[in-house]
């Protein structure tokens, strides 16, 4: 998979896609042909604090809507019996299999994952 690195002040502007050419960019990252339209722009903070005095108010009245949502999500999770985390702990070891490396020590781990 194909990265991009993201420096500070970068702005990302995100717009709708089919889900076929969605499909199409995916394939073109991951054979590294896509390319990413990129433009110089200069921030201006004038102008951004004048935006987001602009939607202050459907930003409010969004972020009511979202927290009523997420509150009848959290209490359908409970109702589900997976609004806490339970950490089940391991009781048995498993062997490594085969020699390790020298200076290789194993690591036991209850959540899969690589380096």
């Amino acid at each position: 998979m194909v990265s991009m690195a993201v420096a500070f002040f970068d702005q990302i502007q995100y717009y709708p896609v089919t889900e076929e050419e969605l499909s199409n960019m995916r394939q073109e990252m991951e054979r590294g042909s896509f390319e990413v339209e990129m433009e110089e722009t200069t921030f201006k903070l004038g102008e951004y604090l004048a935006f987001l005095e602009k939607i202050q108010e459907g930003s409010k009245a969004f972020k009511q809507k979202q927290q009523v949502a997420f509150a009848k999500e959290r209490d359908d999770w409970r109702k589900k019996g997976l609004a806490e985390y339970v950490f089940e702990a391991v009781t048995e070891s498993k062997e490594v299999a085969g020699e390790l490396p020298e200076g290789v020590e194993p690591v036991a781990s209850t959540m899969p994952g690589s380096v």
